[in-house]
């Protein structure tokens, strides 16, 4: 009894001795028993460190997708303020555009028949250079034409304003240049861009 009882201990203390060694030895270098496998302490390290590493890489994709998500947002959203701007121009809007960037044609004819009414009917007198040509001798650019009105300062000032005010003429004063002559005349001489003589 007591012989069957020390080789029970003996057995037990044998199996012991080989679980503890072969935990010993997984811990350093791992146990395969075909398709099983216990991974050894570095092994596990190893494992974990790719894992840290992973999760690493992850939150960094993470954090540039929302950066270029936050971007995509803000330039959709800039998108759609530009696309309903553009849709709120009516066609009356790039009509009246479209006028103030064309350059009007006249004939000198029309032209003289017209300013030669409002200077009359003001008392002042008128001259007129056509575009390229000068008052003065200055040189002139091509697209430039010159009026130069002499009389009293408020006539002046209705005829500029009458001419400016002109639905047919459609003239854009530039320039404007006043000086004393002599009594009650003053000289007025000013510019109108963009327009075109027809001969």
């Amino acid at each position: 009894m007591i012989k069957e009882k020390n080789i029970k201990t003996i057995i037990l203390g044998i199996s012991f001795a080989i679980i503890s060694l072969l935990l010993v030895i997984s811990v350093v270098n791992g146990i395969n028993f075909g398709s099983f496998k216990i991974l050894s302490l570095e092994e596990i390290t190893t494992k974990k460190n790719e894992v840290n590493l992973a999760e690493t890489n992850l939150e960094l994709e993470k954090t540039r997708y929302e950066v270029l998500e936050e971007k995509l947002n803000k330039e959709k959203q800039e998108f759609i303020e530009e696309k309903n701007k553009y849709e709120a121009i009516s066609d009356e809007t790039i009509d009246i555009i479209n006028k103030i960037n064309t350059k009007e044609k006249y004939s000198i004819e029309y032209i003289w028949i017209k300013l030669g009414n409002y200077a009359k009917q003001l008392n002042l007198s008128i001259v007129v250079a056509e575009p390229g040509n000068s008052l003065n001798q200055e040189e002139v650019e091509e697209s430039i034409f010159k009026i130069q009105v002499s009389g009293s300062y408020s006539d002046i000032s209705e005829f500029i304003f009458n001419i400016e005010n002109d639905d047919e003429l459609r003239f854009k004063l530039d320039n404007i240049n006043m000086e004393y002559v002599s009594g009650t005349v003053v000289k007025a001489t000013f510019d109108v861009k963009d327009i075109v003589i027809v001969k």
